[in-house]
């Protein structure tokens, strides 16, 4: 009896050791191009003196609005292009990631907005 309990300790113990040696498969999570988290609430400041909101995540979109430096927007959603360029949408069109600060709070953002227009 004893001997059988061993042995089926062993079998055990060496299925464990071939399962925890199989390779596994990756999984790959593909976010869209187009993201919003609703439980992520952004706020961006202008930091550029003058910057255009498009009307499409490309530059070559026609300008739908003007932005100033210190204009504090809430963040609407987000486009990845050509895995380089992240694109913020606001209300008023689209702007390059480059030209905002982003914040995790509007109380944050208008913070430094005053300390940018001052």
């Amino acid at each position: 009896m004893r001997n059988l309990l061993i042995c089926l300790f062993l079998l055990v113990c060496a299925l464990l050791l071939f399962q925890g040696c199989t390779q596994k498969k990756e999984t790959v999570i593909e976010l869209p191009n187009s993201f919003k988290s609703p439980a992520i609430e952004d706020w961006a400041v202008i930091q550029e003196p003058y910057t255009a909101f498009y009307e499409e995540p490309s530059e070559f979109s026609g300008i739908a609005s003007n932005a100033r430096r210190g204009d504090v927007l809430k963040v609407e959603g987000r486009k990845i292009v050509d895995k380089k360029h992240i694109w913020l949408k606001f209300e008023r069109g689209w702007i390059q990631d480059s030209v905002v600060i982003i914040y995790s709070n509007e109380l944050k953002a208008r913070k430094a907005a005053a300390v940018l227009e001052n």
